[in-house]
């Protein structure tokens, strides 16, 4: 199950480990990909 930014961090293709995102909206969100742990 994801939650709403982590299903945006899929939906903007940040597959792949160090690539981020950030959203401004509500609040101010910055995801980032750690890779596999």
């Amino acid at each position: 199950i994801l939650g709403n930014q982590q299903a945006a961090l899929v939906g903007q293709h940040c597959l792949q480990k160090g690539q981020a995102k950030n959203t401004y909206r509500s609040g101010c969100f910055l995801l980032l990909n750690t890779g596999t742990t």
